[in-house]
Parts: C-alpha cells; structure tokens; sequence
C-alpha cells in the first residue's frame, strides 16, 4: 500500500509540474500577444499624432509672416467648417479636430512665446528646430505622445512659428484596462485547460507505468511464467519497454526453474557424497581402529567425495565471481598461442589415449587483454567438455586463427553432439544436457556458464556449433592488445 501511494504521488507531482508547464507557456504567449497588440497600437497612436500636427503646419504655413493669435484662430477656424459629404450628411472636415478634448495645440511665435492653446494643461511647453516624436507623462500621471515641429512658410521657407502636439491617448489607455482585464480572463481559462491538459496527458503518460507497477507488484514465484504485460498497438518507447520487460521476465522465469532443477541436483549431488562419507566414519568408527584394510578403503572413499563437493563448491563460486573479472583484471594480458600450446601439451599427457591436433595458423604471439588463469580456466573447461562427451572417436581438434581485432579458437570434437533444443540452453547456469548421463561423466552444469560469463567479461564472444551424434565445436573469440 505503501509503494502505491508513492507511486500516485509521483504521478501527482508530474501532473503538476506538466500543469505548471503549460499554464506558463500560455500565460507568456498570451501576454507577448497583448504586450504586442499595445505597442503596435501605442506606435499608430504616435503616427497618427505626427500625421495630425503636420496637417496643422501645413495649414498655418500658408501665412508668410510672424505668427499672430489672429492668424492661428482663423486658419483653426477655417479648418473646422463644416462640409457636405457623398451622404448628404454636414460633419467636420475629416483631417483635422482642433478642439479634440484628447489633444492639446500649441503654437509659438519665432520667440518661443505662446501664442495659442486649445487646453489648459499642466505639462510643459516645448519647441523644436526640427520635427520630434516623443512619450511623456503629463502631471496627471497620464502617458502622452508629444510632437514638436517649427511652421516654415510656404513660400519663403522661412521660419514663422513653432507647433506643439500633445495626445494623451486617453482612448489607448481604456483599451489597456480592457485588455487586462481580458488578460486575467484568459490566465483563468489557461490555467482550468492547463490543469485538464496536463491531467490528459499525466493519465496518458503514468497508465502504462501503473500497468508495469501493478504487474511487479502482483508478480510471484508461482506465477511468474504467466504473468506478463500487453504490448501496446503503438510503437513507441512504452511497447519497446513492454516487450524489453516481458523478455526480462522470460529469462527470469527461465532462470529460476533451473535453479529449481539445480537445487535438486546439487541437494542429490551433496546428500550422496555426505551420505557415504558419514557411512565410512561409522564403519571406521566401529571397524577401522583395528583394520587396516577398512581404513584405507573408507579413508579413499571419503576423500574422493570430499573432492566432488569441493569442486562443487568452487564452480559455483566461479561463477559468482566472473562477471567482475573485467574491472577487477582490467590491466592483465595474456600470450594466447603460447598458452594455448602448453594446455594442450598437458591435456596430451594426461589423456594419452586421445588424439589432440594443434591448428595454429600463425607464427607470431598474440597478446589477448584477458587473465592468463581465466584463459587458461575457458580452455580447459572446454577441453575437459570434449574429452568427457566423446565417443568412439577419440580426436580433438585445437584450432587458431587470427583477424584485424580479434582472435578466434576452435575446440572441435567428434562425439555425442546435442540437439537443437540442448544447444538454446547449454550456456544457461544451472544447466545440463543429460543429467544422468552428466552425473556419470562428472559434470555439474556449471562449466560452460563458467566459460561464458569470462569470456564475455572480457568483451568477447563464445558459440558453439552441434549436432547430434556427430559431434561440437566451440568457438572463442578475444580482443587482441594493440601497443
């Protein structure tokens, strides 16, 4: 219950996070929007206010002398009259609103002294010798586009007066209130989709890791080889890590029935040795004391059991130990063809009625990154599997060869051979092929893991090829040093 509730709260933190995403993406994107829309209406604003006070220059720029208030209130006053438009309907003269409450007209003469307003504001008056566009904040807090031009004559091109054009865009600001308030509208709405988005796609996300959940939680060693996950339709990462977990699964349920099988055997293996050596202490116990003959038969007897359970014990600390050779060796080297040369020299001696065949097909020495006693350990192992699974023919075949990067050997015997289906499992741990035939043999299925498990240690690569009755080869391949 524990881990399901952790399990939820990491699916609520995702849900969160992905909320707290998405509600920041929209809430930036909506807010450069609406910053967007105001600057580009702030700028028109200002283009326009530079477009009216240049009609009011051209207007008054029609008089050839120094300004006068006369002169300005006429022109402004012609400016104002009414026409008929293509309606029929009498209205002011399009271009132009001198008495607009929003705007402020100020006219200087060349002296810089006001000679016209059309409002009483508190701002400041300004002039310029040439046309400038600016923002200002009036007294009253507002933000205003003020412009500022000299009135040349028309003619003459002579200076006749300075304009002031000053707009405080009181339109512009409701339309930001406006905006703002439309601006929370939208953070609310963004903020209800971003929490059902985010919930959508945190369920569309969290489902397949809650089915992956529920199928470890649910799963035991009576039903492991049943339970498995649905791959889904889709092919995506969660169907690759569906198919990847259930082949997990297959191995493990692999796994443990040999290591059923194997805690048979070894219980049979280690109760028979156990048994004879405690039947021996007995006979010695009443026996043995006084004759000498029970005492050499019993001592021999139990110390050839002894020997069984210790190489017993000693293959499976094998291969406990071998998937760590790498870091552990990772420095070591080994002279591969001098080495192999002498294993086959001594298996020569101690097998004399086998014949073993020496193929190395080169000259130089050829230095492996492996320990010397864990390649001697394959060898031998493989060596002793051919000798132990020969019939009739009595030949083993050594070969080397080797490549660019690599360097392969062979051990080919002529012997039992196994079946297609021996073959998928002999370098499973746990494994024998006969386990009969293997007791009789003096096997404990553990060799060719042994084998495996170095060589693969050691980024190398070990197969075998078989067939039943006709006989095996193993073939090892290594990495070769390069200085």
């Amino acid at each position: 219950m524990k881990d399901q509730n952790q399990h939820k709260s990491v699916a609520k933190k995702w849900w969160w996070v992905m909320s707290a995403t998405i509600f920041a993406l929209l809430a930036v994107l909506t807010a450069l929007l609406i910053e967007g829309q105001l600057i580009s209406l702030r700028e028109n604003e200002k283009q326009q206010t530079v477009v009216y006070a240049q009609v009011i220059a051209d207007l008054l720029s029609e008089k050839t002398e120094k300004l006068t208030s006369e002169d300005i209130l006429s022109v402004l006053n012609k400016a104002e009259q009414y026409e008929l438009d293509h309606n029929q309907v009498y209205k002011k003269n399009s271009s132009f609103y001198p008495m607009n409450e929003e705007v402020n007209i100020r006219v200087f003469d060349t002296s810089k002294e006001l000679l016209f307003q059309t409002q009483q504001w508190q701002d400041r008056p300004q002039v310029s010798s040439k046309l400038e566009a600016q923002y200002v904040t009036l007294s009253t807090g507002e933000e205003s586009v003020q412009v500022m031009m000299p009135i040349l004559s028309r003619n003459s091109r002579v200076l006749i007066g300075h304009l002031q054009v000053t707009n405080r865009m009181r339109k512009l600001a409701e339309l930001k209130k406006q905006l703002r308030f439309l601006f929370l509208q939208l953070i609310v709405m963004e903020g209800i989709v971003s929490i059902g988005l985010a919930f959508f796609i945190s369920r569309l996300i969290s489902k397949p890791i809650e089915e992956i959940h529920d199928i470890i939680a649910s799963i035991n060693e009576e039903n492991i080889e049943t339970k498995r996950l649905i791959i889904p339709k889709k092919n995506d990462e969660f169907a690759i890590v569906s198919q990847q977990f259930n082949e997990l699964l297959d191995k493990i349920s692999f796994y443990i029935a040999q290591q059923k099988h194997f805690v048979e055997d070894v219980s049979h293996e280690l109760r028979t040795p156990v048994a004879i050596v405690e039947g021996h202490l007995k006979l010695l116990n009443r026996w043995g004391k006084d004759d000498p003959e029970v005492l050499e038969e019993s001592l021999s007897a139990s110390l050839a059991e002894i020997k069984r359970m210790k190489t017993l014990v000693q293959e499976m600390l094998d291969l406990s130990r071998a998937p760590q050779v790498r870091e552990q060796y990772k420095d070591a080297k080994t002279e591969v063809v001098a080495t192999l040369e002498q294993i086959v020299t001594n298996f020569k001696m101690l097998y004399p009625d086998f014949t073993f065949i020496a193929d190395i097909d080169t000259k130089k020495e050829i230095i492996s990154p492996i320990y010397r006693n864990h390649f001697e350990q394959v060898i031998i192992i493989l060596l002793d599997n051919a000798v132990k699974y020969s019939t009739d023919r009595k030949e083993i075949i050594v070969s080397l060869s080797p490549t660019t990067e690599a360097v392969e050997i062979g051990i080919q015997d002529f012997g039992m051979g196994l079946t297609e289906e021996d073959k998928k499992k002999v370098f499973s741990r746990f494994y024998r092929v006969d386990k009969a035939r293997s007791r009789e043999r003096g096997g404990n299925g553990l060799g060719l893991s042994i084998a495996k498990e170095l060589i693969e240690g050691y980024n190398g690569k070990i197969s075998l090829t078989s067939r039943l009755n006709h006989g095996s080869l193993f073939k090892v391949k290594l990495p070769i040093f390069r200085t």
